[in-house]
């Protein structure tokens, strides 16, 4: 299983968790036995206004101008604008595409990136 953690390094190099009741609970349900931290430095995630303007004022448009499904023309601008992931679901080697984890300004490049390439299909985005 894994779950991020959140928290702060302090002027010490200390680490303090956001929630360290949470972090204790993880914890113990691995005692004796081997794990992998991995320490990065948090960057905020797409924000809900983007996520709101990327499905009301690109993709919404963009199915009513062609005649597509608003999630089919989701899954076809992640394969033109994403790195592919390969990951294992189920037991097989799946390659997905995913916004989830973009941050704020990735998402807004992608978002960018999406309204030219629907403008050069004729979609009009005003």
């Amino acid at each position: 299983m894994s779950e991020p953690h959140l928290g702060y390094v302090d002027e010490d190099g200390e680490l303090s968790y956001e929630r360290p009741d949470v972090v204790a609970r993880h914890l113990g349900g691995l005692k004796g036995k081997r794990v992998k931290v991995t320490i990065k430095r948090s960057v905020p995630i797409r924000s809900i206004d983007q996520n709101a303007l990327y499905w009301g004022g690109v993709i919404a448009p963009a199915a009513s101008q062609t005649g597509n499904d608003m999630q089919d023309i989701h899954e076809a601008l992640k394969e033109m604008h994403l790195v592919p992931e390969v990951r294992e679901i189920l037991g097989k080697q799946r390659v997905t595409y995913s916004t989830t984890g973009l941050s704020i300004m990735e998402f807004s490049e992608y978002i960018e990136k999406c309204k030219a390439t629907l403008t050069q299909f004729g979609v009009s985005l005003e």
